[in-house]
């Protein structure tokens, strides 16, 4: 697939494709996943999540050791300990987190 990217690329750059060629390669690409706030590390939350920040990367890594059961109790916990909770509805809604089901025996 990157190579293939790569050759729509040059041809783009040869003037001998439109940007058709170039919308099609990005189509092509596998969308990003959601980052699962039930079991990112704190690094890949900062890493993966733009706009997310520091600190309610700690927020949410200090959940770990209790995983969210949904949504919900994801907002109760992270509003509880001190985070605004606006920032994050944003990041669900545009997909970049997500809170997927609990571990196994996690209960």
């Amino acid at each position: 697939l990157a190579a293939w990217v790569a050759a729509a690329a040059l041809q783009l750059a040869d003037g001998k494709r439109d940007s058709a060629a170039l919308r099609l390669a990005a189509e092509d690409l596998p969308a990003t996943p959601c980052v699962d706030v039930n079991t990112a590390p704190f690094h890949e939350l900062v890493r993966r999540v733009d706009g997310l920040g520091t600190f309610r990367a700690k927020l949410i890594s200090n959940g770990l050791f209790c995983p969210f059961k949904d949504a919900t109790d994801f907002q109760t916990r992270f509003v509880t300990a001190g985070g605004e909770w606006a920032p994050l509805k944003k990041l669900l809604d545009a997909g970049a987190l997500c809170v997927k089901d609990r571990p196994q025996g996690s209960e």
